[in-house]
């Protein structure tokens, strides 16, 4: 998914340069300055405005949390039993 949201990003990059022009170059009968100043920071906040989805890939992987399919499972803090050498030849001799 997120490489379809790439391309289609790849893709209004490079129709970008266009609609600048095309902002400043049609002027709208009754648009004040301040309108056509918006209208460009519009144009050039575009890209920014549309998530690629690296970022939110990024700070998933970073975090720590519990899983939201697997949210039963709890871990035991008193784990040590597990690496008793006395514990571990027992069970080798069975």
């Amino acid at each position: 998914m997120y490489v379809e949201i790439r391309r289609t990003m790849a893709r209004l990059m490079e129709e970008l340069p266009k609609l600048r022009k095309l902002a400043f170059k049609f002027h709208v009968k009754g648009l004040s300055p301040e309108e056509l100043e918006t209208r460009s920071d519009l144009v050039f906040a575009l890209p920014e405005g549309i998530p690629d989805g690296t970022e939110t890939a990024a700070k998933k992987a970073g975090e720590w949390g519990t899983s939201t399919s697997h949210k039963n499972i709890k871990f035991d803090s008193s784990g040590n039993q597990i690496y008793n050498p006395m514990k571990l030849k027992q069970i080798e001799h069975v």
